[in-house]
């Protein structure tokens, strides 16, 4: 299924690119920037930040040779992409700062707004609610979820950010995390407060991949669901419970054979996955059953899963899930949507997805979705766990129809 919209062009459909002549790329911020699209084309969207510098490595890596935009989903920008305002800025937030995207962004109506910023207004659907974009793993930045900013070429307003201690946020805090006490469930829930008390997010609804979907169902059930103004849920790639994730990822370790297996719970248990046998068994792992793109997992060039794990938060990971990937430990280790209260989000439609190739097993999707009293579940085929990269496009399609059934906006006409 493929979206039409007002903002299609040549007969595409927005999450594509289109045909476009050889302009020159840029997308312009009603901020600070006006370089954006010139950024994306250089790579430098895999760092996460312009507001931020970058280490030799993270340089490097971003080369533009090295880096497509949307984690190599499209082959060229999307021509709606040459117009779309965007702010990055920072929330003060937990003794630190809190880095955000925020494409296709408007200031204020208080606010002066310019003859050019007027004119971008027009591409932004004002009867769709922001979507707010939660990060997984636990520790990973946000770079990874990069293709869901395609969403912005059917109007919506696409929010990123960094958790606290994770990518930029971490490096906008003077490079400094928590002490791994402060670590708690709690302190990221109260996270996303701030940003939408910043920002003004009245309405808003929730994407949150893997761990990110633990923490949407967590946050949108404190608030009440939709009383609290989460209009919607959507949880790839979530587990019922973080012990049920733990058992779906140690029956998957089954398919890749004794060797494979023996040589990551034993890395698990001692804490590190250096050794040659583990590292080389956690990229078969990752390539069968959390993201099978070749593009997004390449050594060289670098693909944006693979420089997302590197930049994996060590102080978050071993605080919240405590440094183990295939045992139930850290915070996280107690999680069980059963205990959020689900029962509040009978007016908040929740979307449970998962990939044909999932770790995340389908009777756990299934178990999560029975929980819930206003549910649906989607799968796409040959995905893993990322299916915002595995099967982009109906994914991204799918999410749309999601979020404008939950706010009642115009439902895009397909083809």
């Amino acid at each position: 299924m493929r979206l039409t919209a007002s903002l299609q062009r040549g007969g595409q459909t927005p999450f594509q690119a289109s045909q476009t002549p050889p302009l020159r790329p840029r997308r312009c911020s009603v901020v600070t920037h006006t370089g954006r699209r010139d950024t994306l084309l250089a790579g430098l969207v895999a760092t996460g930040s312009l507001l931020l510098p970058l280490d030799d490595a993270s340089a490097a890596a971003a080369a533009p040779a090295a880096r497509k935009p949307f984690c190599a989903v499209v082959d060229q920008v999307p021509a709606w992409a040459y117009n779309t305002p965007w702010r990055e800025d920072l929330v003060s937030y937990a003794g630190g700062k809190t880095w955000y995207r925020f494409v296709n962004y408007l200031p204020p109506p208080s606010g002066f707004i310019n003859k050019l910023t007027r004119n971008l207004a027009s591409n932004i659907a004002q009867d769709k609610a922001p979507l707010l974009v939660l990060a997984g793993g636990p520790g990973l930045p946000v770079s990874y979820l990069e293709p869901l900013e395609l969403m912005a070429g059917v109007g919506r307003q696409v929010i990123f950010y960094d958790q606290v201690g994770c990518g930029n946020t971490f490096l906008a805090s003077n490079s400094t995390c928590p002490p791994a006490d402060q670590l708690t469930l709690d302190l990221y829930l109260r996270q996303i407060d701030a940003l939408r008390e910043a920002l003004g997010l009245e309405k808003v609804h929730l994407y949150g991949q893997g761990i990110g979907g633990m923490l949407a169902l967590s946050y949108a059930a404190s608030k009440q669901g939709a009383a609290g103004g989460v209009l919607s849920v959507t949880a790839a790639s979530t587990a019922s419970s973080y012990s049920q994730l733990v058992t779906d990822r140690r029956a998957a370790l089954k398919g890749l054979g004794e060797a494979a297996e023996a040589a990551l719970l034993a890395a698990d248990d001692a804490g590190s996955s250096s050794s040659k046998e583990a590292a080389g068994a956690l990229q078969q792992y990752t390539q069968q059953y959390v993201c099978r793109s070749p593009a997004a997992t390449a050594a060289s060039p670098a693909g944006c899963a693979r420089l997302a794990a590197q930049q994996r938060s060590r102080p978050v990971f071993d605080a919240l899930a405590g440094g183990r990937y295939f045992s139930p430990a850290g915070v996280l280790a107690g999680w069980d949507a059963q205990g959020l209260g689900l029962s509040s989000l009978q007016e908040t439609p929740v979307l449970v997805t998962r990939g044909e190739f999932d770790e995340v097993s389908n009777a756990s999707a299934q178990q999560l979705a029975g929980l819930l009293p206003n549910c649906q579940m989607a799968e796409f085929a040959g995905a893993g766990s990322y299916q915002h990269i595995d099967a982009w496009e109906p994914h991204l399609t799918r999410i749309e129809l999601h979020l404008c059934a939950a706010e009642g906006s115009p439902i895009p006409k397909t083809a």
